[in-house]
């Protein structure tokens, strides 16, 4: 299957896929201080909805953008304080991301760089020590590099480290904006690969949030992990909307748009979902809606021009029971995805019929057939090591599981491998 045919099955794929999606309240401005009459834009805020991290042009802004950050007291967001010179420059800074021990920033800034290149956007990191953010640092290559970058978010699951952001028609994407991702091996960043179908199009997608329960966190054998992220692909309200994927046993299922609720025909931006199962309150769990909070650009009811809003999700998101069959990955399951070493692929054959899982590259050759035969009507595993059929290494990059003869094939499923 070559790239011109993946993109249009992509493209189908979007317009047959519903883009309604019920359960989310009517988004509310979150209001002073946090919204202003000022530009207060890509918000980040803890899974236990306690701190929010936050660009905005406000007074004592050193540039363009700084980086805040508010603190909840009693059920409110206090006046925002900015992060300081160590973080903040006389340029543009926005998009903060901080991991779960909340002493590691990433984040966006146009301030001077070795890159070049049109956009003048790239990520940085600064580290916490004993309460005092340290300078910021460029995340270097081969995150960085002349294209461009933004959005960045830190994904830490069994043992392994992914750094997934965007980037501008960066050399090997789907076009415009998509989304990357960079597994750390050995200390060391590793070449970013590009997501693929169904998270890019030929569209702009960008800035990606992933979130999972936390049953699903402890279950390596689920690894069911959900993506927001902004889009402009067709079946959306016409410019930049707010979507939602499912990851299955390491596979993405195709994207879902939040609706026309939620979306409203022109910026909405930079989500950051807060789960139900990590909200807490007056010191005890409390069972709450999940948030969504996200970025949005002169709606109605807003502040200023860029505001920050919220919706609260009233109903459990999509799980693998309630999936179209098919969709689940009943048939064919492929883990982990991305991969460094080895990935499993777990199918169920059908009974005395042909069939095969073979490996291409991006240019269409076979690289490796991991199974093939008379079907005997049972689950199997085969495994990939990320080697053609003589044995070769394979560099880093996509490749596509072409399935042949089972019931729920429907042509290449992308895999990445990131060693």
């Amino acid at each position: 299957m070559n790239r011109n045919n993946i993109f249009a099955l992509s493209t189908l794929l979007l317009l047959l896929a519903s883009s309604a999606m019920a359960g989310w309240t009517p988004p509310t401005v979150v209001g002073p201080p946090i919204s202003t009459i000022y530009q207060d834009y890509s918000a980040y805020v803890t899974q236990d909805n306690r701190t929010m991290y936050l660009a905005s042009d406000r007074p004592g802004t050193m540039g363009q953008r700084d980086l805040w950050v508010s603190e909840k007291v009693g059920g409110e967001w206090q006046m925002p304080v900015s992060l300081g010179s160590a973080v903040n420059s006389t340029y543009d800074d926005r998009d903060p991301m901080v991991d779960e021990t909340g002493t590691l920033l990433f984040f966006t800034s146009s301030r001077p760089s070795p890159y070049g290149g049109y956009w003048p956007y790239h990520l940085y990191w600064s580290r916490k020590v004993n309460g005092v953010w340290q300078p910021a640092e460029d995340m270097g290559m081969p995150i960085n590099s002349s294209f461009g970058e933004e959005c960045p978010f830190l994904f830490v699951a069994y043992r392994d480290t992914f750094f997934y952001f965007a980037s501008y028609d960066r050399s090997g994407g789907q076009g415009q904006w998509d989304v990357w991702v960079s597994h750390r091996s050995n200390g060391q960043w590793e070449t970013p690969v590009n997501l693929g179908f169904p998270i890019n199009t030929g569209y702009l997608d960008a800035a990606p949030f992933l979130t999972k329960h936390l049953a699903d966190f402890e279950n390596c054998e689920g690894d069911r992990v959900r993506m927001y992220f902004t889009s402009m692909r067709p079946g959306g309200s016409g410019h930049i909307d707010l979507w939602r994927a499912i990851r299955v046993d390491g596979l993405w299922q195709n994207a879902e748009n939040l609706g026309s609720l939620v979306n409203w025909g022109y910026r909405s931006d930079r989500p950051c979902f807060i789960d139900d199962d990590k909200i807490t309150g007056g010191g005890l769990d409390r069972k709450q809606d999940a948030i969504l909070y996200f970025s949005d650009d002169g709606r109605q009811g807003g502040i200023g021009s860029w505001d920050i809003w919220m919706t609260r999700q009233e109903e459990d998101p999509p799980s693998v029971s309630n999936l179209p069959k098919g969709e689940a990955g009943i048939d064919l399951n492929a883990y982990p995805n991305p991969f460094a070493s080895e990935a499993s692929v777990r199918y169920l054959t059908p009974s005395g019929q042909p069939f095969s899982l073979k490996v291409y590259d991006v240019a269409g050759q076979l690289v490796r057939t991991l199974a093939q035969g008379p079907g005997d009507g049972r689950i199997h595993t085969a495994s990939w090591d990320g080697r053609d059929e003589n044995g070769r290494i394979l560099p880093n990059g996509s490749y596509f599981l072409k399935t042949s003869g089972l019931s729920s094939s429907k042509g290449a499923y992308r895999l990445l491998l990131l060693r």
